[in-house]
This record gives structure tokens, sequence and C-alpha cells, in this order.
């Protein structure tokens, strides 16, 4: 199973320099010099004693990340992501809460989004975390940006976590691993046989049809013929397509005696009667549904 290893296009927190509950100042991981944090009310990193030199009051704190999952190949399943923050330090406890957003940046609005992913954790946030579901839900709206926000809902503590660049320091950096399937395009036969293409089949051959809804068949890259079925199932084509691919099949082994790959009178006279037959089975369907448009008319 395919894993790739994510690392964060976005990472601030913000200030409530009010104690409000709205955020209005925007920082930088390490703008204070503690990393990503998030802290209660009255409090900056946990204690009144460590703001004393910051400029942006001692409200209350709230970090948020994103993390793109355009990365991963479309039309795959996620099984499995983790996100995972490194811890620096913290002071006093606290009690935290997991918040999604959609934003592809960390933004005022985006930390005070309420979409509650997991928490509240006392004293401690469990990393790594599972957000196996929250990511598998975007990926498959087609919403890219995984943006999480982690905020103390007690009234004392706080916690930082780092937020270095992977150039910097691959060990700290933050990430989200993703563990997902490759998805694929199934193709259903008449008479119940599925194939499943890889996403790494990149097209098809058309030999007939197939286009707008209807039935029709293609060759796959390795020389298989799928006859595809139209929407809705329609009688004439089902028998039409079947002595089409007789047709087909008969021609292809019939090519291949006459190149030398596998000469044989035996193996000609057979294609030949094979082409016959599949010719002969055509005439009858095309027949069959003359006879009905005849009676309905």
């Amino acid at each position: 199973m395919p894993t790739k290893i994510l690392r964060h296009i976005s990472a601030a927190y913000g200030v409530d320099t009010n104690n409000d509950g709205f955020f209005n100042i925007l920082l930088d991981p390490d703008s204070e010099g503690y990393g990503l944090v998030a802290s209660a009310n009255g409090s900056n990193y946990g204690s009144k004693e460590q703001n004393s030199s910051s400029p942006y009051g001692s409200g209350q704190r709230r970090c948020g990340i994103v993390f793109d999952l355009a990365q991963i190949p479309s039309g795959s399943k996620i099984v499995s992501a983790m996100l995972d923050l490194k811890f620096i330090s913290a002071q006093g406890g606290g009690s935290y809460e997991f918040h999604g957003f959609g934003d592809c940046s960390v933004t005022l609005p985006s930390l005070t989004w309420t979409d509650k992913l997991a928490g509240p954790f006392p004293n401690y946030v469990p990393f790594p975390l599972d957000v196996s579901v929250y990511a598998q839900n975007l990926f498959s709206a087609h919403s890219y940006c995984a943006g999480f926000s982690i905020r103390n809902v007690a009234s004392v503590g706080g916690q930082a976590w780092d937020a270095v660049d992977v150039s910097v320091r691959p060990d700290r950096a933050p990430s989200l691993t993703v563990d997902y399937e490759l998805g694929g395009i199934t193709i259903s036969e008449e008479g119940g046989l599925t194939i499943s293409l890889p996403l790494s089949t990149r097209q098809v051959r058309i030999l007939f049809g197939v286009t707008n809804d209807g039935g029709g068949l293609i060759m796959l890259p390795n020389g298989h013929i799928v006859r595809v079925p139209p929407y809705p199932p329609d009688p004439f084509f089902q028998e039409l397509t079947q002595g089409i691919t007789e047709f087909a099949r008969g021609l292809g082994v019939r090519q291949i005696t006459l190149e030398g790959i596998a000469p044989s009178t035996e193996i000609r006279r057979e294609t030949i009667h094979m082409v016959a037959k599949a010719l002969e089975e055509m005439l009858q369907a095309v027949k069959k549904e003359l006879i009905r448009i005849k009676d309905e008319s």
C-alpha cells in the first residue's frame, strides 16, 4: 500500500488580545519564540510571567496548520491519515481540542471555525493523531486543503509544538502521513465479468461505440477486448456486440497466422469459420431488430 508523508503548506497562530472570543492578530510560528502555541485565556503559553515581554498581550492563543491532499493520486482511497506535531513544552496543564477547516492557509476566521475532530485531551495531545475519516471526506469531496486548529478549552495552561520546515529539521517538521489505495476504473461486461483498471492505465482504445452512454468495445493496453454495456442495457446491442467481439477475435487470430507467428492452415480455416459465424449472428440480430421496430410502428 503506498504511503506519502505530507508536509505543511501553512502554519500560524492567532491571539485574542481582548479575551472576547475574537482572534485579531495572526502570527507566524516562533513570533514569540514558542513555535505553534495553544494557550488559555489570561496566559501566554501557560503563565503570565512568560508574557511579560510580549507586545501582543496575555490573550488566548490558538494555532492552525494546513496540508495539501492534492499530492495523493486522484481517485485513490485514503485508508489512514496520521497527524504528527513535535512537542516542545507545556505549562500548567490545559485541555485541548482539534478542529478542522478547509482553507488553504491559516487565517483568523479559520481559527474560530467549529468542526471538532477530536478531544478534549487533558494536559497533553496524544500525537500522532488519527484524522483518517476527516481526510478521506475532504479528499472524496475534491477539497484538498486539510486544515487543523488546536485550541485550549481550559482556563489555564498552554502547549507549544514545532513548525520548523522539513529542510531545516526533518526530524522535527510537522507531518501528515497518508496510507492510500490506488483507485481505478471498473468495467462490467455482460455475463458478470468485472475488470478493474488501475490509474496507471492512461487510455484504452475504443473499437466501437461507447460514447453518450452507449455500449461498445474497447481494447485494454494488454490487448484484452472488453465489451462495455450500454446504459440502460439494450438487448439488440448485446446481441450485436457479441457478434462483433467474435468477429474481431477471429480476424486477430487470422492476422497472427498470416504473420507467421503461429502458421497453420487448419487455424486459418477455423478463424474464417469464426468470422462467418460472427457475421451470421450480427445479421440475425439486425433482422430481429428490424422486425421489432416494424411491430412497434
